[in-house]
C-alpha cells in the first residue's frame, strides 16, 4: 500500500476550482461578503480620500506604503482563506499585520522610517531594524496596546501557516479508518471554512482599527468617518455570528455566542500574557 493518497487536479483545473470555492463561500453567507466589502472599501478610502499628510517627511512616505501593503497583505488572505488555502491566508496575514506594527513603530520618526525603508542596505540598518521593530517583544509595552489582539494573530498565524510545524498540515488530510492510508487536498479537507473566513474579516477590522488609532490626527472628517466605522463594526459582528450559525447548523454553543459578542476580549488577553511570558526573556 502506499503511504499516501493525493487529491489533486491538473494546474487549470487547480485554478478553476479555486474559483468555485470563492464563489461558494461567499454565496453561502452574503454578510460574510459584504463586511469583506466594507473592509475593502475603507481600506482604499483611507488611502485615497481620509489620510492626508500636509508635509512630504519619510515617516508619511513609509506610512502610505504600509497601509497599502497591509491592505494587499490583508486582502490576500481573505481571498485564499475563501478558496480553501487557510495556511496561504495566514501568512498573508500575519505580512498586514507586520505593516501595522511598524506603522505604529515608524510614527512621526523619519529617523524609524528609514531604518524600515533600508533595512537591506547594511549590516547597521539590519541591526537597529532588529533592535527596534522584532515583533512581538519590541510591542508589549502599554504604548502599543492597541496591537494586542493582533500580536495574537500573528504569533497563531506564525504556528499555523507560515512555518514548517505539524500543525499547518491538519488541515490536508485525513486518514482512511479502513486502510490507514493518509488522503492529501492542497485545499483544507474540510465541509465549511466559515469560522477561518470570519477570523480574517475580524482581523481586517482590528487591523484598521489599529491604523486609525495610530494617524486618527490626520484623518479627514475624523467624526464622520467614525460612524461608518461603527457601521463597519456591525457588519463584521453579524458577519461572525451568521458563520458559526452556519458552522453549528443553527445551535450554537453558548460560550461561543458570548466570545463573539464580546470580541474574544478573554481569549485575546489571555494569549497575550502567555505570549509575554514566552518572549520574558528577551530584551523589550
Amino acid at each position: 500500500m502506499n503511504s499516501g493518497l493525493i487529491k489533486s487536479n491538473t494546474l487549470h483545473r487547480e485554478v478553476e476550482q479555486l474559483k468555485l470555492n470563492f464563489k461558494k463561500n461567499n454565496d453561502a453567507i452574503p454578510e460574510t461578503y459584504l463586511a469583506a466589502e466594507m473592509i475593502s472599501n475603507t481600506f482604499d478610502e483611507l488611502i485615497t480620500k481620509n489620510i492626508e499628510f500636509k508635509n512630504a517627511s519619510d515617516w508619511q512616505y513609509a506610512s502610505t506604503l504600509m497601509i497599502f501593503g497591509s491592505y494587499q497583505s490583508w486582502m490576500n488572505a481573505y481571498i485564499m482563506t475563501c478558496v480553501g488555502y487557510y495556511d496561504i491566508g495566514l501568512m498573508s496575514l500575519r505580512r498586514s499585520i507586520e505593516y501595522v506594527c511598524y506603522l505604529s513603530k515608524i510614527y512621526q520618526s523619519d529617523k524609524r522610517a528609514r531604518i524600515w525603508m533600508g533595512k537591506w542596505d547594511d549590516n547597521d540598518n539590519r541591526k537597529k531594524f532588529a533592535n527596534k521593530f522584532s515583533i512581538p517583544s519590541k510591542y508589549f509595552s502599554q504604548k502599543y496596546s492597541h496591537l494586542m489582539e493582533l500580536l495574537v494573530m500573528h504569533d497563531y498565524a506564525s504556528d499555523f501557516g507560515v512555518h514548517g510545524n505539524f500543525e499547518v498540515l491538519t488541515t490536508k488530510y485525513k486518514k482512511d479508518e479502513k486502510t490507514g492510508q493518509l488522503i492529501f487536498s492542497f485545499v483544507s479537507v474540510r465541509d465549511n471554512i466559515e469560522l477561518p473566513i470570519g477570523m480574517m474579516l475580524m482581523a481586517g477590522y482590528r487591523i484598521l482599527q489599529s491604523i486609525i488609532s495610530v494617524l486618527k490626527d490626520y484623518i479627514n472628517n475624523y467624526a464622520e468617518f467614525s460612524g461608518f466605522f461603527d457601521n463597519l463594526s456591525k457588519a463584521v459582528h453579524q458577519a461572525r455570528l451568521k458563520s458559526v450559525q452556519r458552522e453549528y447548523k443553527g445551535l450554537v454553543p453558548r460560550e461561543i455566542l458570548d466570545a463573539i459578542n464580546s470580541d474574544n476580549r478573554e481569549a485575546f488577553e489571555d494569549y497575550f500574557r502567555k505570549l509575554k511570558e514566552k518572549f520574558s526573556n528577551r530584551s523589550i
